[in-house]
């Protein structure tokens, strides 16, 4: 016959086992999120309506990038090493307001180096 004590874990297994749970729903709702996103983005990117684009302000070189289905360096050297006025998401409205220069000449340079670009790689 078992005591009271050997058939109950202690209060520290119960507070590990409920640790570990927690932890371990945390991992599934991180998993579930960031699947959940990869999978939109996969099927929004399949969609032919959004590939190849006509290239406006409101586009981010990220969105450039993969609307045209050309390699990152592609846009990074048409635009500089630095993307003035902030990150990869800026949206080239606010690049060409950075520079000072107008929204079209921004467009106009990235339609030269993604058809050059295409031009060497069919």
């Amino acid at each position: 016959m078992m005591g009271k004590d050997q058939a109950e874990p202690d209060h520290g297994t119960k507070l590990l086992r409920y640790a570990l749970i927690g932890v371990l729903c945390i991992a599934l709702a991180f998993i579930g999120v960031f699947g959940f996103r990869a999978v939109a983005s996969f099927i929004f990117w399949q969609d032919e309506a959004n590939q190849f684009q006509p290239i406006d302000g409101w586009m981010s070189p990220r969105y450039v990038v993969r609307s045209w289905q050309v390699p990152p360096k592609v846009v990074s050297d048409a635009l500089g090493d630095r993307i003035e006025g902030g990150t990869p998401r800026t949206s080239l409205e606010e690049i060409a307001e950075a520079r000072g220069v107008d929204v079209e000449e921004i467009i106009a340079i990235l339609e030269a180096a993604i058809a050059a670009h295409q031009a060497k790689h069919p």
